[in-house]
């Protein structure tokens, strides 16, 4: 309940019942009418007319079950994640609707809008009011003119990826999508090895295009532009972009700056985790500058906590965002879903980085706006870092998760600590997870947190949530320990 787009929604009643959803969900067991009246703040009478009503919009395979005078369970049969799920039912709503028209270029008149949507002049203003007051975070407004996005077009981008990346696996599913997986494979062969993620760099692409497609183009300082232009790796860059990406997208002109904007935005893709060791966490002209953040971290370097590995993590991390930070201040931020989902340890970890960037921000060489965005980034980065365990080959299980900078580490190390010794994970970030791939590894389990969408897959495949409750963690822990040790009939 915490992503863009509930932010954006004004349903009421779809809030109640979004929420019913992941409640159930968490319980995993009957919940009682009076706890979940409680939960959501309502009635009887209410929480009943609800659920009947979001029993019509659940997709086949889940249902809500009624226990007389005992309360309600989530029964759950179908291939999807509860994420997933509860995006599908909010694509129906206007808010979505409104924002995907102005993404794929149908811009509309106030007029023309409200026959589309079969919607009261009031009842328009009303949502555009809404949208509006979260969108001033973003820099940004709704037109009720010309039903149109209004601001810096790197503020529109970014809001655009925030609002999509929410909904997960929606952009694999289109019909560019071997295009662009074809394109970002060609990409990382071809120029600078950089640890990214392929969910994140997948749906930056796929937002590009579009914009370029709407004629809705980049404005970057000239001084940044002429930083990058300088760089060995940004010639090498350029050249692999206009060969791949104007000739499989059919856009003849790109502007200089786009192809500076697409080179930086790789950085908003790293995985600091990467698959690969070999790889990159920044590009090479910025290895030589990383020291410029020894004052920074000088005193974390007595903390038994922090180990070499971490401090170069750090310092990538803030060497990207030094760089990101010139495009638009909001590549400091993280979705708030995030900020509500980590576990106590890290909120611990976190009010100490708080407080810990905001006493020697002074020596970091580019302005901090979102001081708990950062702070929480680092936190987790340092966190997944604390422990490790090895592994001896026997059972192979592949996971693949996809998340902003940090989670994917976090998520990783957490998934460390719950495999037994006769288990070996291989981490996949860096590519589509493909029916080949699966055959040729020989794994024994397939985990992600987004959609898997091949059904054929010839191994089981546990779906998590984007941050996985705790119920889900002890649940793949259960399924990994039976898998490591089987039980002989």
């Amino acid at each position: 309940m915490n992503n863009l787009f509930f932010r954006l929604l004004n349903n009421k009643q779809l809030q109640r019942q979004i929420r019913i959803l992941y409640y159930l969900h968490k319980c995993d067991s009957i919940s009682s009418t009076e706890k979940l009246v409680k939960e959501l703040e309502t009635t009887a009478p209410t929480l009943r007319a609800d659920i009947d009503s979001l029993q019509q919009l659940l997709p086949k395979g889940m249902t809500i079950k009624y226990y007389k005078k005992i309360g309600y369970r989530l029964m759950v049969s179908t291939f999807k994640t509860i994420d997933s799920i509860v995006m599908e039912i909010a694509k129906d709503t206007i808010v979505y609707k409104l924002i995907d028209e102005i993404y794929r270029g149908r811009i509309h008149s106030f007029q023309t809008a409200t026959e589309q949507f079969h919607l009261s002049h009031s009842v328009l203003r009303k949502t555009i009011r809404h949208i509006n007051k979260e969108l001033k975070f973003y820099r940004l407004t709704l037109s009720t003119k010309q039903l149109d996005l209004l601001g810096n077009e790197a503020d529109i981008r970014y809001f655009l990826f925030e609002f999509y990346h929410g909904f997960r696996q929606t952009f694999t599913t289109n019909h560019s999508y071997q295009t662009i997986n074809n394109t970002y494979e060609e990409l990382q062969e071809a120029t600078t090895q950089i640890a990214t993620n392929y969910f994140r760099i997948n749906l930056w692409m796929n937002i590009l295009k579009q914009r370029l497609l709407n004629k809705q183009m980049i404005h970057l300082e000239p001084s940044l532009c002429k930083e990058i232009k300088a760089r060995t790796s940004f010639i090498q860059f350029k050249s692999v972009f206009k060969k791949y990406f104007k000739s499989r997208f059919g856009i003849t002109q790109v502007a200089e700056e786009e192809i500076v904007w697409s080179y930086l935005i790789r950085l908003h893709c790293v995985s600091y985790y990467p698959a690969n060791k070999t790889l990159n966490l920044c590009y090479p002209e910025d290895i030589p500058t990383l020291e410029q953040y020894e004052p920074f971290l000088r005193p974390l370097q007595n903390s038994t906590t922090i180990t070499n590995v971490d401090l170069l993590k750090l310092k990538g991390y803030l060497s990207n965002l030094r760089l990101l930070t010139k495009i638009s201040s909001h590549f400091e931020r993280i979705t708030l879903e995030l900020h509500t989902s980590v576990p106590m340890k890290v909120k611990k970890l976190f009010k100490e980085w708080q407080n810990y960037l905001k006493k020697y921000t002074h020596v970091l060489p580019f302005s901090v706006t979102h001081y708990q965005d950062i702070a929480l980034t680092l936190s987790i980065i340092h966190y997944a870092n604390l422990t490790s365990s090895s592994t001896q080959k026997k059972q192979t299980i592949l996971f693949s998760f996809q998340g902003e900078p940090g989670l994917e580490d976090y998520l990783t190390r957490f998934v460390c600590q719950l495999l037994p010794q006769n288990v070996v994970p291989l981490f996949v970030s860096n590519k589509f997870i493909s029916h080949k791939m699966v055959l040729e590894t020989e794994v024994a389990l397939v985990v992600c947190n987004y959609d898997f969408l091949d059904t054929t897959c010839p191994c089981p495949v546990l779906l998590l949530s984007y941050f996985p409750t705790k119920k889900e963690w002890l649940d793949l822990q259960q399924y990994i320990f039976k898998l490591a040790y089987p039980i002989n009939d």
